[in-house]
């Protein structure tokens, strides 16, 4: 039944080569006694590569996805997106990080109000682990006001996090309070089912939040805790949406997956489509 769904894939980063090869790449990551996504993703290394739109496009459509959220992770993803948009109408939506802990507040506001203008920026994401602060941290609180004015929804890292950084930073205890400060605040914390210390308290959010989701992003389905797929079942099911982070896991590969979950029939859909349909615009 889920090659009969057309997908939408939650988070896609756009592939780049590594200038170098890929074993040299895991090396070098592992050398550093911190770990990494190369380490933790088997086979990722080897899927970074220059892709074009059509590339990615071309990989979409075999596998059964229609649409997909675009992040900008680095320099010249923007002009990327602004390119893949043109060529594919309604196929992609896009978001960026945003960082007032290492740069100027103002500057990065205007930054972020220059992309809903550019690209018709969607969402602003906000991880913790590269932070190294809290999502309720104050100076952050510019960029959820510019978020409730516009519309855009905010990406929150939660969870223990696989790469290096302060796992605190991601508690989705911290999401709680964020969501009591800001009602009015679309947040999807990403990551919300991959991490059993968590889970409870990321879907617990969903259902006392009006206001909030989860993403499964980077995360197989295979490896979902038979109480998260109560959850998605259930009171969670129309909060919860599926996302690859491609490249670090396949579209294929996660598909496979999530057709061999025991989803209610009615719930698949919600699932693999039409909850982030009624979150993002394409």
């Amino acid at each position: 039944m889920t090659q009969e769904i057309k997908a939408i894939d939650g988070l896609i980063t756009i592939p780049r080569g590594l200038g170098m090869a890929a074993d040299q790449a895991v090396r070098a990551e592992e050398s550093t006694g911190r770990g990494g996504l190369l380490e933790l993703f088997p086979g990722m290394a080897n899927r970074q590569k220059d892709l074009t739109p059509e590339d990615l496009v071309k990989e979409m459509d075999e596998s059964g996805v229609e649409k997909g959220f675009l992040s900008i992770q680095r320099d010249g993803d923007k002009e990327w997106i602004q390119d893949a948009m043109k060529k594919y109408p309604g196929k992609f939506v896009a978001g960026c990080p945003v960082n007032p802990i290492q740069n100027d507040i103002m500057s990065e506001v205007r930054r972020i109000r220059g992309l809903i203008n550019e690209i018709g920026l969607q969402v602003i994401r906000v991880g913790g682990w590269r932070l190294l602060v809290p999502p309720t941290d104050n100076r952050l609180f510019p960029f959820y006001t510019l978020a409730i004015e516009n519309d855009l929804k905010v990406h929150v890292n939660v969870g223990y996090p696989g790469p290096a950084g302060i796992a605190r930073m991601q508690d989705p205890l911290y999401v709680d309070e964020l969501c009591y400060l800001f009602p009015e605040l679309k947040v999807i914390q990403t990551h919300g089912g991959a991490d059993p210390a968590s889970m409870e308290v990321a879907v617990h959010n969903v259902i006392k939040y009006p206001n909030c989701y989860i993403m499964t992003n980077a995360y197989r389905p295979k490896y979902f805790l038979p109480p998260f797929i109560q959850h998605l079942n259930t009171r969670a099911q129309d909060k919860i949406f599926w996302a690859t982070e491609y490249p670090l896991l396949t579209f294929k590969r996660s598909l496979d997956d999530v057709a061999q979950l025991p989803l209610r029939d009615h719930v698949r859909p919600k699932y693999l489509r039409e909850n982030i349909l009624s979150l993002l615009k394409f």
